[in-house]
């Protein structure tokens, strides 16, 4: 895979410390409150950890750009940038990309409509329903087998704000969702009649992670310069204040991951 000069005076700097070289291209997604979106304070939470987290490990980064997921997920893969984040552990992802340590815990949820409520005690309790998830969005583990068997239907439309909207409609009966997402996006798209609302427990917790390409050869120093970045900010305490900042109190229902070693 070709990469410009620039990037070669890049992974200079990664391998021998040059300070003259350009930054890393980082990339990430929109829509995704509290996590990423131009139109978030710093990018969103997961942006702001993982500029500050290279800054910290000494790397300099270029202004991160916003685009579609699944465009900037393969524009890591075709050498146009250098690492993408957030995203959750996926068959296809491990297969082409080297994860960061995880950037954060986060928990998922279904979210039903108010006249389809039904007590979550794990997937069979979905049999039969139809799941919204955008385009882009892994499917979470545990939902694997009744997916692929059909028992439970799957619609991907372009957005989770098209699946907030279908699910209102009536069209859907199920979401699956963090806490942040759901007070934000989901309910943003509430206009009348009864709220949707959230399961009984969550579906499973989702660690986040930055991604960098298996097939740039520098990845494994991108990954380890991002891991050792988010260690200092553990450990000076910026980790939790970025944390805070984004969170607006939902971190009660989330959790941070242990920090890298």
């Amino acid at each position: 895979m070709l990469y410009r000069a620039g990037r070669l005076l890049l992974l200079a700097m990664l391998a021998g410390g040059s300070a003259q070289a350009a930054g890393l291209r980082l990339v990430t997604g929109t829509d995704y409150p509290p996590y990423a979106g131009p139109e978030l304070p710093a990018g969103g939470m997961a942006t702001e950890l993982a500029v500050t987290a290279f800054g910290a490990a000494g790397v300099a980064v270029e202004p991160v750009e916003f685009l579609p997921w699944k465009r900037g997920y393969q524009e890591v893969l075709n050498g146009e940038f250098d690492l993408t984040f957030p995203y959750v552990a996926a068959p296809d992802r491990n297969q082409e990309m080297v994860f960061s340590a995880p950037l954060y815990d986060l928990r998922i949820w279904p979210v039903f409509r108010a006249d389809r409520m039904r007590s979550y005690t794990g997937p069979q309790s979905l049999v039969g329903l139809t799941l919204c998830q955008p385009v882009g969005y892994a499917q979470p583990e545990v939902l694997h087998r009744i997916l692929a068997s059909g028992a439970l239907h799957l619609v991907q439309p372009a957005s989770m704000q098209l699946c907030a909207r279908q699910l209102l409609a009536g069209r859907v009966d199920l979401l699956i969702d963090s806490v942040p997402l759901f007070n934000t996006m989901v309910m943003s798209e509430w206009k009348e009649g009864p709220p949707p609302k959230l399961g009984d427990r969550p579906v499973e917790s989702n660690p986040l992670f930055a991604l960098a390409a298996l097939s740039n050869p520098k990845a494994p120093e991108i990954v380890a310069a991002l891991n050792k970045g988010i260690a200092i900010l553990f450990a000076d305490g910026r980790y939790d204040a970025i944390v805070r900042r984004h969170m607006g109190g939902g971190e009660a229902t989330e959790t941070a991951p242990e920090p890298p070693r």
